[in-house]
């Protein structure tokens, strides 16, 4: 077990990283993180998130950038990926690859996620919030996860579901590229937390870490494996 207030210091990324983030329960806080703890990183998106910030006009705008800088394709509230994606080089990049209209838990439907091609690294999120929710209240598109669970809409998620989801290569791993880490978020009470130890121990060699919500990074290193 490790602990660390940031999640750089956890997770192996090496020098100039390109991180998709997929999942449920917290992609857009780990990104913003991401890239804050980075430095000087490109936060953008191979789906759709909400516009935070102005965006660069094209590629070399965005790598002559000191900072953070947000690309896209604006649409209003939210933007989609810019068509200059493949020509940001030698910067970080922090991706949202997936989308869950903020519900904490998902399995991926046939066409996500939406994973990188250059990804070095993809970072799995669930919501901790969700356990002891019925699929029906917790999951984006209910049906689907019921189904790949074994179960009915009605079904309180369990450990056993957050394993189960986190350990299969059509669940949390699907389509990953590089690295993959799962993290399990709103970690928020001693309790919460030993739940994620136990999901981390059920996990075999599969890298699990733990956030609070309060503190996005604080209490980060419920982790095991290598």
């Amino acid at each position: 077990m490790r602990e660390s207030n940031r999640i750089t210091e956890l997770l192996s990324l090496g020098g100039c990283p390109v991180i998709s983030v997929v999942g449920a329960g917290g992609k857009t806080t780990i990104v913003k993180q991401l890239a804050a703890e980075l430095g000087r990183a490109v936060i953008t998106t191979t789906t759709h998130m909400f516009k935070e910030a102005a965006l660069a006009a094209s590629a070399d705008e965005a790598m002559s950038t000191d900072g953070i800088v947000w690309c896209g394709t604006d649409e209003g509230l939210k933007i989609s990926a810019p068509p200059f994606l493949d020509e940001l080089q030698n910067i970080p990049l922090v991706i949202e690859a997936d989308g869950s209209k903020h519900k904490p838990f998902k399995i991926p439907a046939a066409h996500e996620p939406a994973v990188y091609k250059r990804s070095t690294a993809v970072i799995g999120v669930l919501g901790l919030n969700a356990l002891g929710m019925s699929i029906r209240s917790a999951a984006f598109r209910p049906a689907g996860t019921a189904s790949f669970l074994g179960t009915d809409e009605e079904h309180k998620l369990s450990i056993h579901d957050f394993c189960k989801v986190i350990v299969s290569e059509n669940g949390l791993r699907k389509n990953s590229r590089g690295e993959f880490f799962a993290v399990l978020t709103h970690a928020d009470t001693p309790e919460l937390m030993d739940t994620a130890r136990q999901i981390a121990e059920r996990c075999g060699s599969i890298r699990v870490y733990a956030m609070s919500a309060a503190e996005p990074i604080q209490n980060g290193g419920a982790e095991h494996g290598t």
